[in-house]
């Protein structure tokens, strides 16, 4: 292993900063190892291990600065990597390429150190695989890239005779992306046309990132019948968050504003995930912050099923925490996207769910604790505007903080127009349960229109409250509310 000194040797890193161990074959391996510009002494020091017939060499040893440099590594064929290393290249697996990253140790994921200017790309046709790897900048005061993987828009994303027509990214259990721009890309920053990128991850952290997940201007369909299908990409168990005070660590960190960002994508799925931002105001966290963001998009978050039979009565849930917004979705009117929220808890968020023009949202058995955020007067579970033919049903709504100038609500509806249903939802200690203003019935039909039914209120201020509209004779909601 390589040990390090600052003060001439005095004292020595009690751990190494790099190591390598096992049968390293024949050949000549190269690495590169990062030190910072601290460190004025090095050694490197071999365990046999009780082995009396090995050999170790070191040769051709260079130090320089840690510059980006060019060109960049090109995978085209299969290689594995297994040792931790550092980059100061981009690296580029090119079509039929495959790069597996292999730890050994979930408990101490293999460290893949990326220069700040870096990043990874996945062509289309390219694979990478990630397991129990670690990968973060060197230096870590400041952010690298992340990982691009790369599309064709006019390619579909099914996997026919064991390959994909997109770039393919596969992280796995305990592998760490940390302080990147953008984790995960999936279109090229250089050039407009290669959206489509695949991601597969499962149990996953995202630590520390400006931002996760960006995807848009993506149609998956069916390459049989050509009909629109949902976007190839999910993460199960995974967790995005920050740690402890790492954020503030980088020199100038930027303002962050979401965890995940989609445009003109349908059906992305996560299943189980954490998603948080810290509990108290931090300079670096946008007063707006969100966990997931779709803008014309649509997304599906539910929970995970620990069950072996149907149907299901456990499951491990998704959850959100401490964000503005914790699930924004801002669509333009007559949007074709819509997106389903079930089995998640949304705790201490300014708003679980806001919602615009989203037709046939569904909302079901979700837990929604609303309490203050930042400095904010109100605070909501869901708050949905201009959606019809939505669902929200058996979710439970109870207030979550002891502040009494706060307005908690329940569900809020306005201008929901057609045939609309809040079903078998209970509502504990809210200011309001639930909320209702604007046109919430058909234009034509006043009997059609936004129906409360067999819902639970316990210890509300108001359980039901119809805010009229002036410019209306009538009410806004359909006949009795059946609560």
């Amino acid at each position: 292993g390589l040990y390090t000194s600052t003060d001439n040797g005095e004292h020595w890193s009690s751990s190494p900063i790099w190591k390598v161990s096992g049968n390293q074959g024949e050949g000549w391996k190269h690495f590169r190892i990062g030190i910072t510009a601290a460190v004025n002494k090095i050694k490197f020091k071999a365990n046999l291990a009780g082995y009396n017939f090995c050999d170790i060499a070191l040769d051709n040893i260079s130090i320089g600065h840690w510059v980006h440099e060019q060109p960049p590594i090109v995978i085209t064929g299969m290689e594995t990597w297994t040792q931790e290393n550092y980059f100061n290249q981009d690296i580029i697996i090119e079509n039929g390429g495959k790069l597996i990253l292999q730890g050994d140790d979930e408990h101490h994921p293999t460290k893949i150190h990326m220069h700040p200017d870096c990043k990874i790309i996945v062509k289309p046709g390219g694979q990478l695989i990630a397991n129990t790897i670690w990968l973060l900048p060197f230096p870590e005061t400041r952010m690298w890239q992340g990982i691009e993987v790369w599309g064709e828009p006019n390619n579909h994303q099914y996997c026919i005779d064991g390959r994909y027509l997109q770039g393919y990214l596969e992280l796995g259990y305990k592998t760490v992306i940390q302080k990147a721009v953008c984790a995960l890309r999936l279109y090229s920053s250089e050039e407009w046309g290669h959206m489509g990128g695949i991601v597969h991850a499962n149990g996953s952290l995202f630590w520390d990132n400006n931002k996760t997940l960006h995807a848009w201007y993506y149609h998956n369909f069916n390459p049989y019948n050509y009909k629109e299908t949902d976007y190839n990409s999910y993460f199960k168990n995974c967790k995005f968050e920050f740690r402890s005070n790492e954020y503030e660590q980088l020199s100038n960190p930027p303002m962050f504003h979401k965890h995940i960002d989609l445009c003109k994508v349908r059906g992305i799925s996560f299943k189980g995930c954490e998603f948080s931002i810290p509990s108290t105001p931090k300079d670096y966290i946008s007063l707006w912050s969100c966990g997931i963001a779709a803008y014309d998009a649509g997304f599906t978050v539910d929970g995970i099923c620990q069950d072996v039979v149907y149907p299901c009565t456990r499951y491990e849930k998704s959850k959100f925490k401490h964000f503005f917004n914790a699930i924004l979705v801002d669509n333009p009117i007559e949007s074709p996207y819509t997106f389903t929220v079930k089995n998640t808890e949304f705790i201490n968020n300014a708003y679980g769910i806001f919602a615009r023009n989203a037709d046939f949202a569904t909302v079901l058995y979700s837990t929604f604790r609303v309490g203050k955020h930042c400095n904010l007067l109100c605070s909501g579970g869901i708050y949905l505007d201009g959606i019809s033919h939505f669902k929200i049903e058996e979710n439970d709504f109870r207030n979550n903080t002891s502040v009494e100038d706060i307005h908690t609500f329940g569900v809020i509806v306005s201008n929901s127009g057609a045939s609309n249903t809040v079903y078998r939802n209970s509502f504990s200690g809210l200011k309001c349960g639930n909320l209702a203003f604007g046109v919430n019935h058909q234009s034509n039909n006043d009997a059609i229109g936004l129906v409360f039914s067999c819902n639970n209120n316990t210890e509300n201020g108001y359980d039901f409250f119809v805010l009229k509209d002036p410019n209306l004779s009538g009410g806004n909601n359909n006949g009795p509310q059946q609560s």
